[in-house]
């Protein structure tokens, strides 16, 4: 969507350029007449879904004066940038001389959406090479190469798939699965003790990983099919097909079972099996790994349930009920298994929507999501609401991470509904296999924010709203505004666009809204933070106040002139 403003701006600019006419003679008219005629026809078939672009456009301007006729900075993919790498800059892509020829295993705790590929445009095209002497062997090597841009294009958004999914490991030579680098999360208790005391045996029935990897089985023969036991279960062990295979890109399996068993070793078992399994296993399995070596990895997985059948459960949940920290990661990890099960199978359902209106489909992703929990405060006893939450990703982080009293999501398109309810029974399942403690979630699905007679009973209770505004039109802005008009003093707001426009001023017609009462803080984006690009930009995060915002009175504050500048004649 917002990917393919260059080219429809570029079709756009060249459909205005007309031939100059002549009046030689009348048959000379009558031919133009028809080029023009023609011509013409042609101009409006292109230009159809730049007229429907530019409607967008200006319909979200008219609210928001400071993204006049563009989208917020940041988020267009920069096509003038030059690397070596060409191609990936072409598509929109990272280059990384590190992503060939290697399997990626690291976590960067981010999640995936169904993002918008960049198109390619000609003149971003790399040079042909000299043609040969042979047309028959020119047309060959032309052919050949649109198939190796073809594929290396589907490589690419595989790999990027990948790296936002969380399973790219960055140098062959770590020895970890698991990106240790993040930050621990200990706000609340994350373990449901009382649950893992009370249930010996699991009876749940989450989705298992073989049913992402069963098409892959029947064309790779060299597939060993092992069980992942539970550490805290004995009774459950779930089946995973081992194949290090060329669409490992989409789903890696092997990378999964590494993590997990690093965060059992790390969090959930006693410290003497915990450090054994450190010395014994998780340094093998990562050099089987990086070495593709099925069979050895395979056999460490084996080894490993033993070592933990021979665990006895009263030392594990004793150990338990001493943790007091979760690693974040953990968290993101544990949400990208519960979100490839539920969503992935059905992610193509994600891409029906409406072009160029307000319920275009995006996601924002965990690492971001952290970020701007922790800068909000949001915490246990809090209400979290997103209005717009897609599959529901928003608010399960938020009620798991953070262990909110109700966290909240309203979603009106039908499909990202359904995948919402896949996901929550996902998630129910795999928190009793883990024993971790859900908050309280909600979801107001196949209806409107606007209107809607749940959202308005929440609204004054709100602690943290997130509205995902990237592409509301000025209509849609409006009924925000009405509806956070109910908002409570110290309640804040999540947005991507600034509710309030930089020309925004006091007057009579506007005394009571509620613009004139938050105070708005504008924070950098970083790269891989939402689903549709992978390019930083900028979020708002604003805190409704009780009284006036000091900004407004000030012209320099609020980033606009109370004049035009002076224009000198002679």
């Amino acid at each position: 969507m917002t990917d393919s403003l260059d080219g429809k701006l570029d079709s756009n600019s060249s459909n205005s350029s007309r031939p100059s006419g002549g009046s030689a003679g009348s048959s000379f008219q009558t031919s133009e007449a028809n080029d023009e005629s023609s011509k013409n026809q042609k101009s409006r078939k292109r230009t159809h879904g730049s007229q429907e672009l530019q409607s967008l456009l200006e319909e979200a301007n008219r609210y928001n004066t400071q993204y006049a006729y563009e989208l917020p900075r940041g988020f267009l993919r920069d096509r003038s940038a030059k690397s070596e790498n060409g191609e990936a800059e072409m598509l929109g892509k990272k280059p990384d001389a590190k992503l060939k020829g290697k399997i990626h295993k690291k976590s960067l705790n981010d999640a995936d959406g169904e993002g918008v590929k960049t198109p390619l445009r000609n003149d971003k095209l790399p040079k042909r090479r000299p043609k040969s002497n042979s047309r028959k062997e020119s047309r060959s090597n032309d052919d050949n190469n649109k198939h190796n841009v073809k594929a290396r294009t589907e490589k690419n958004e595989h790999m990027d798939h990948s790296r936002i999914r969380g399973q790219i490991k960055q140098n062959g030579s770590e020895s970890s699965f698991v990106n240790w680098n993040v930050r621990c999360q200990g706000q609340h208790n994350m373990l449901d003790m009382d649950y893992l005391k009370s249930t010996a045996a699991f009876h749940g029935n989450p989705i298992p990983s073989t049913v992402l990897t069963c098409k892959r089985r029947d064309k790779t023969p060299e597939t060993v099919t092992v069980g992942l036991k539970s550490a805290l279960f004995p009774n459950y062990e779930e089946q995973y097909d081992i194949s290090f295979t060329r669409d490992l890109q989409i789903y890696n399996p092997m990378s999964e079972i590494g993590k997990i068993i690093e965060y059992m070793a790390a969090i959930f078992l006693p410290q003497p099996y915990a450090d054994e399994l450190k010395r014994t296993i998780v340094p093998q399995l990562n050099q089987a790994f990086d070495h593709r070596n099925t069979s050895e990895f395979a056999s460490l997985v084996r080894k490993y349930n033993l070592a933990v059948e021979k665990i006895p459960r009263a030392e594990t949940l004793d150990h338990l009920a001493n943790v007091k920290t979760i690693p974040l990661s953990y968290i993101h990890d544990f949400l990208h298994i519960v979100y490839t099960r539920s969503i992935f199978p059905e992610c193509k359902r994600l891409k029906q929507y409406e072009a160029f209106s307000n319920y275009v489909y995006g996601e924002l992703l965990p690492t971001f999501l952290s970020e701007a929990f922790e800068r909000c405060n949001l915490k246990p006893g809090q209400i979290f609401m997103d209005l717009g939450s897609g599959v529901g990703n928003c608010v399960i982080q938020a009620a798991l991470e953070c262990g909110c009293s109700l966290s909240f999501g309203c979603e009106i398109m039908s499909n990202a509904s359904d995948l919402t309810e896949y996901q929550h029974r996902e998630l129910l399942e795999r928190c009793k296999l883990f024993g971790l403690k859900l908050a309280p979630i909600e979801f107001s699905l196949r209806q409107s924010f606007i209107g809607n007679k749940r959202v308005d009973e929440l609204m004054p209770l709100c602690d943290v709203l997130l509205v995902n505004n990237f592409l509301f039109d000025s209509k849609m802005n409006t009924e925000v505004e009405k509806l956070i008009q109910s908002a409570k003093v110290g309640c804040k707001i999540i947005t991507l666009k600034n509710l309030r426009s930089s020309g925004y001023t006091i007057n009579f017609f506007n005394l009571e809204s509620i613009l004139n009462r938050l105070h708005v803080e504008r924070f950098e984006l970083k790269n891989d933070s939402v689903s549709w690009t992978h390019t930083g930009g900028e979020y708002y995060i604003s805190t409704v106040m009780e009284t006036m915002d000091e900004s407004l009175f000030d012209p320099t504050l609020r980033q606009r002139s109370t004049r035009r500048p002076t224009r000198y004649t002679r």
